[in-house]
């Protein structure tokens, strides 16, 4: 990372990090406002990332005054700004009635201009508001057909099919995702969380121990794209763990399944077990000596 002086903003002013951190909104809107006035390339970028930091805060007012620059520059009919300006009301909407009116106002738009990604994209979200995930679902879908590389909105999909309990659907757009993001470690271990979960609900014994092997290998893939990855090592400790128990530990002393190169050995489910036990008693010790330092 570049240093703190050659990026204009001296350590006095402030650890950035924990600005651009998403739950420190607060610092965030003290950075922005500092960034504003920085230069001019990077000023309207500041406006906006100062909005939404505002309206997260419940600042209103000063959520529009950024706006107000922003269309001032750009203009009101820019498709950006367009998005901006819904995302604006529905965050200072008072009710569901609301809502549904910014979201006829969102169809008209998209009636006169299908492309309008950014009014698409909010047409999305405020479906999701609205709890129609049916609508919210058929919406995303029609997008990816147009943008099939957009692994937010595989990722997004694969929410909405979660929350429905469609565990295949949204293992399904979660390999999508990764296609386009192949060393995001966090996308391996969220899919390999859904194929545990998705093996634990199963009836099925051998279609469980399918997925539990595709969800150690997607949780030994994230810790190998991030050696200290938590959430890794602590999946990988799960399905471990599982599958060294009854019944799935039987099918790794069978002739069958040592003959099938889809299935782990025993000694090796073992190790992998015990190097996620020690790595994550390791990472404990480390967590709990920062908090007794500060």
């Amino acid at each position: 990372m570049a240093s703190i002086e050659k990026s204009g903003i001296s350590p006095s002013q402030g650890n950035s990090c924990d600005a651009l951190n998403p739950s420190n909104p607060v610092a965030a809107v003290n950075l922005s406002q500092r960034a504003v006035s920085h230069s001019y390339s990077t000023r309207y970028f500041a406006s906006e990332q100062l909005m939404f930091a505002c309206l997260r805060i419940g600042d209103d007012k000063s959520a529009h005054d950024s706006f107000d620059q922003l269309a001032t520059r750009f203009g009101k009919s820019n498709e950006r700004i367009m998005g901006l300006q819904g995302l604006h009301q529905e965050a200072t909407a008072h009710d569901k009635a609301a809502l549904e009116a910014i979201l006829r106002d969102y169809e008209k738009i998209l009636s006169e201009n299908p492309v309008n990604i950014p009014i698409f994209k909010r047409r999305i979200a405020i479906l999701r508001s609205l709890s129609r995930a049916t609508d919210a679902i058929s919406a995303l879908v029609e997008f990816l057909e147009a943008f099939p590389t957009n692994s937010e909105a595989w990722c997004e999909l694969a929410d909405l099919y979660l929350r429905q309990r469609m565990d295949s659907q949204a293992i399904f757009c979660l390999e999508e995702a990764l296609l386009t993001a192949p060393n995001s470690w966090n996308l391996h271990a969220l899919l390999g969380e859904v194929l545990y979960v998705s093996a634990t609900s199963s009836e099925h014994q051998e279609s469980s121990l399918v997925l539990l092997i595709r969800a150690m290998r997607h949780f030994c893939r994230s810790i190998e794209l991030c050696v200290d990855y938590t959430r890794g090592f602590y999946g990988l400790k799960l399905v471990t763990s599982l599958l060294l128990q009854e019944p799935y530990v039987k099918e790794f002393s069978s002739t069958q399944a040592n003959e099938n190169n889809d299935v782990p050995a025993e000694e090796v489910v073992r190790k992998l077990h015990s190097l996620a036990a020690t790595k994550l008693t390791g990472l404990n010790r480390i967590f709990q000596k920062s908090n007794e330092e500060q």
